[in-house]
């Protein structure tokens, strides 16, 4: 295995780990592991890889109620996902801020992402993701 394969998938893992740990309320942990990211000399700057560091970035800056950046950061990973043809990756991202943003109350941005998740979770016949589109389509209109 070449050393950029293999410094990418540590990037990988690293930046799942970190989002996981985010996601769970353990912020130390999430913060230790993206720490651990940015020693690594070979973070990549564009493709999948920068797309999931960016989703990271953002959970743990919504976890430490940093919402504008997490925000900027979301909508960055998404289009950088997009863009690298992981259609159903930028989609699971828009369900998540679509998620975040009904926790705030923000029921319009939330509908906005969870329409264009919706689309593209219909057209590829994931179902599992529209079970989750359902469920906070519910939420949104009670």
């Amino acid at each position: 295995m070449s050393t950029w394969v293999a410094g990418e998938r540590k990037a990988r893992y690293l930046a799942h780990a970190a989002q996981i740990a985010a996601m769970l309320g353990q912020r130390e942990k999430a913060r230790a592991l993206l720490q651990d990211l940015d020693t690594e000399s070979r973070v990549p700057e564009s493709g999948v890889t920068a797309g999931q560091v960016l989703q990271a970035r953002a959970e743990l800056n919504w976890l430490e109620r940093k919402t504008e950046e997490a925000q900027r950061q979301m909508h960055g990973a998404r289009a950088v996902l997009q863009q690298q043809g992981a259609v159903i990756e930028a989609a699971r991202i828009r369900l998540r801020l679509a998620e975040l943003l009904a926790r705030q109350a923000d029921h319009g941005a939330a509908r906005m992402e969870l329409s264009a998740a919706e689309n593209v979770f219909q057209a590829a016949g994931a179902t599992g993701f529209l079970d989750r589109c359902l469920a906070l389509r519910d939420i949104l209109e009670t």
